[in-house]
């Protein structure tokens, strides 16, 4: 932490001016963070513009006697048809079928509601490796890779009994545009790193300009380091006035 000019603390004016720029630093922290925010929010909100718009384009909504058939482009999570609506995939199936972004899927509902899922054009691909990393806030499970940060689906972490720290290798779409990636397999067994230390190497790789994007819950842990270095700074005067 870098030292506290030694003003006359007797001094009310000198007590504004350091009040005023402790507020400037904590402003300017938390508007870089936002920046980071807006602009991964603006990168996802465009791959879903993408995806709407080539289902819409290469979709299919037929029905075929007592069954309906539906084709559409997977987004990580689920399925969006021709007609712009978002079908659930079963968690279990998108994770043992390792389904990427922009994947091709048929879906046959049956007169009874069964859904059916098939993979019929899948993406092209990339494999690589990164660390395994746990949002405690919400139970979220992310691979760090290349300095991004890409989601990872609950049920593939339960398969393979993956923990916190551990090396992996995820599939990705080729531009590796993607906000999820499919767990393939776990090359190095860490288990369980402490959160502090993921927390300063996300920090480090943030503060270098090698993290291109991150989740917003875990930029708020360093918010909120960031905020409680200026309080501790606060305080330490507080004591001095």
């Amino acid at each position: 932490m870098a030292k506290t000019p030694n003003y006359n603390l007797d001094n009310d004016e000198n007590k504004t001016i350091i009040l005023k720029k402790l507020l400037k630093s904590l402003q300017k922290n938390i508007s870089d963070i936002s920046a980071v925010l807006n602009t991964q929010k603006n990168d996802l909100d465009s791959n879903l513009y993408q995806h709407i718009e080539r289902a819409r384009q290469i979709g299919k909504n037929i029905q075929e006697g007592d069954h309906k058939i539906i084709e559409g482009v997977f987004t990580g999570q689920e399925m969006i048809g021709p007609d712009g609506k978002h079908y659930s995939v079963p968690v279990n199936y998108a994770s043992k079928s390792k389904l990427v972004e922009g994947d091709i899927l048929k879906l046959t509902i049956e007169a009874d509601g069964t859904f059916i899922y098939k993979q019929i054009s899948p993406q092209k691909r990339v494999r690589l490796r990164g660390t395994l990393i746990k949002d405690e806030e919400t139970g979220d499970y992310y691979v760090l890779v290349e300095g991004k940060l890409y989601q990872i689906l609950t049920a593939s972490v339960t398969y393979f009994k993956a923990k916190t720290g551990d090396e992996v290798i995820v599939v990705l779409p080729e531009s590796k545009i993607s906000q999820w990636a499919a767990l393939e397999n776990i090359l190095e067994r860490v288990g369980d790193i402490p959160a502090v230390i993921l927390d300063e190497k996300l920090k480090q790789l943030q503060e270098e300009g090698n993290l291109d994007s991150a989740p917003e819950n875990l930029i708020k842990s360093d918010q909120i380091e960031t905020l409680k270095d200026g309080q501790s700074i606060f305080s330490d005067l507080m004591q001095d006035w």
